[in-house]
């Protein structure tokens, strides 16, 4: 009991000493309590610094390194997207981090705070791709970059047109860790499967297929003339987009009519953009083997054509009738962009030949 009372009683001194002199004392301190040494460490900042260091391990950490670009879709309908996958085994927060369709520009968009920005474990996040909510857009021939708050890349890919024709998408099989490859079966926020590669020849044009035959490229939205599309196109109304000028002086499209009758224009509507097909209500008639040239520009049709750029044909219940999209250089300044062989080809640079068959 003594002891126990001399203990106290040094501790209480002690006490009363720390608050008249507040300098650390840098120094084991022994007394001797009946007869036994007792022996009081000084501080140790080392132990300190484990103890902080512990704490701040503790807390949460997001590991970026987990999060992997895993599907991209350059051809959505009606929004691109593009796929994360978390690897981790806890949901990662990707406030702050960057994706851009740049490497010399990676803060195009910044993740906001909010649950858009959180990848669960072992899961998908979704990001809606266009130039009004992520500043950019995705083209055929791209790349996707992905850097941390500070500015570091942390994953990214490209891809050429042959891996983002309409249809598929392109992405990592197995999910976050495969080689990335052409899919043939979209899987937004789920598992990516390769999907069967269609067969042409078949008669029947699925998803992304070119055949020799029987159809150009089905699947791609655009029914073109001889198509038998088992998803997109169920129209038999035989006109064709077949030569396209926009960088002339004034731009122009041909239609050209492949069947053996007139058709009545009263019916068609033309249009730029694929989710707005009424753009401009057409008259008049068109004869069978007609190729008819139409002036584009704000006066003539309310829209001009531009570098990048697609242009549609409609009915009046507005389903594609045909359609053509094309890249930067496709139609240059002198050229054209033109079916070859004319008619049923796919489309090529070209001399210009309005309103007459193309060589």
């Amino acid at each position: 009991m003594t002891k126990y009372l001399l203990l106290m009683a040094y501790f209480l001194v002690f006490s009363a000493c720390d608050q008249v002199d507040t300098t650390p004392v840098d120094m084991d301190m022994e007394i001797n309590l009946a007869g036994e040494e007792v022996v009081i460490a000084a501080g140790n900042d080392e132990a300190g610094t484990e103890m902080n260091a512990n704490t701040e391990a503790g807390s949460e950490v997001n590991d970026y390194a987990s999060i992997k670009l895993n599907e991209i879709n350059s051809k959505g309908d009606p929004f691109d997207w593009i796929e994360f996958f978390n690897l981790s085994d806890q949901e990662i927060d990707l406030q702050g981090c960057m994706l851009s369709d740049k490497e010399e520009e990676l803060d195009k968009y910044i993740f906001p705070n909010g649950v858009e920005s959180i990848v669960p474990a072992q899961s998908y996040l979704l990001v809606l791709v266009d130039k009004d909510s992520t500043g950019f857009a995705l083209s055929r021939e791209e790349g996707v970059y992905f850097a941390n708050p500070q500015g570091e890349l942390l994953d990214f890919v490209t891809y050429s047109h042959e891996m983002s024709v309409a249809g598929t998408t392109y992405g990592r099989l197995p999910d976050g860790t495969g080689e990335w490859e052409v899919l043939y079966a979209e899987s937004p926020s789920a598992p990516n499967t390769r999907g069967d590669e269609p067969v042409c020849g078949d008669g029947v044009c699925e998803l992304s297929e070119s055949c020799e035959e029987d159809c150009i490229i089905c699947g791609d939205g655009y029914c073109d003339l001889g198509e038998a599309c088992s998803m997109d196109c169920q129209l038999n109304i035989p006109l064709v987009i077949n030569e396209i000028i926009a960088a002339g002086m004034p731009d122009g499209v041909e239609i050209v009519n492949r069947g053996m009758e007139s058709i009545d224009l009263g019916t068609i509507y033309i249009s730029d953009d694929r989710t707005m097909p009424f753009k401009f209500h057409m008259s008049g008639m068109i004869a069978a083997g007609e190729y008819l040239w139409l002036e584009i520009s704000d006066e003539t049709v309310g829209f001009k054509l531009k570098s990048d750029e697609a242009f549609y044909l409609f009915d009046e219940d507005g389903l594609l009738i045909d359609g053509v999209n094309w890249e930067e250089g496709d139609a240059p300044e002198g050229q054209s962009y033109q079916r070859s062989p004319d008619l049923s080809g796919p489309f090529i640079t070209a001399s210009p030949s309005p309103g007459q068959a193309n060589d």
